[in-house]
């Protein structure tokens, strides 16, 4: 899975997306060079070659946005809980986020024909400035909290203990610098990251069944507002950033 986002600023709120991109290893090995190009189409264009990125790869994309309403975001706000005393408002918000996406990319590995019901997943991300306390509790969540969530049907709820789809690894992938040539990793966040730049044009119609979108403003409303604007708030039995 390769993570990227992207915030919108409005007059009374921000729009956060999060694109996540679900590839195979051995698909991604074969074809991500042609994603190298996706940068240097027409920005027209370039929404088609994420879909013929994603076609060849035979992988698809979430792409999921929150509205957050500006007094859910005051300046300066640090948040805690029992296991992160001390986390930015915008390192929560962003870890949330992500968390949610995946966990929509897992609904759609079970939902899909066939149902995938087996994988070790790795996740890549561009680097964030977390607390060592905030990674690890997002690391917690994925090893422990979303393959159980993962367990249970799309639409029935029903769980399958059969189901085992694990999170092997988290890692922080760093641009490309000067004019080296992006490797295989990089690509794949960068893709990620022009799939958030479309959010327009997705938000307006969906081009194809390899990209999903989803409205997540209640989900991270709802946890967000748990949080007051008094220092530090300490939400009890919370992992981290996270519910």
């Amino acid at each position: 899975m390769f993570i990227d986002e992207r915030i919108e600023h409005r007059s009374s709120h921000s729009r956060w997306l999060i694109a996540c991109v679900v590839v195979s290893q051995v698909q991604w090995d074969a074809v991500h060079i042609h994603a190298q190009a996706v940068g240097s189409v027409r920005k027209k264009r370039r929404l088609i070659t994420i879909v013929d990125t994603l076609e060849k790869a035979r992988g698809f994309a979430v792409l999921t946005y929150a509205d957050i309403s500006s007094d859910l975001m005051p300046p300066g706000e640090i948040d805690g809980t029992t296991d992160v005393p001390r986390m930015s408002r915008a390192d929560n918000l962003w870890s949330q986020c992500v968390l949610s996406a995946v966990t929509a990319a897992l609904a759609c590995l079970r939902g899909a024909s066939p149902s995938v019901t087996a994988a070790e997943i790795d996740l890549f991300y561009d680097p964030k400035t977390l607390t060592a306390e905030h990674q690890r509790a997002i690391e917690q969540v994925l090893r422990e909290t979303l393959p159980e969530i993962a367990k249970e049907h799309p639409d029935t709820q029903e769980s399958d203990p059969t189901v085992q789809l694990l999170f092997r690894q988290m890692e922080a992938i760093p641009k490309r610098s000067g004019s080296s040539k992006a490797n295989n990793l990089q690509t794949g966040t960068n893709l990620a990251h022009h799939l958030c730049c479309q959010a327009e044009h997705l938000l307006q119609g969906n081009p194809s069944h390899r990209i999903v979108v989803r409205n997540h403003t209640s989900v991270i409303h709802d946890m967000i507002s748990k949080f007051t604007v008094e220092e530090p708030t300490v939400v009890e039995g919370a992992k981290g950033s996270t519910t």
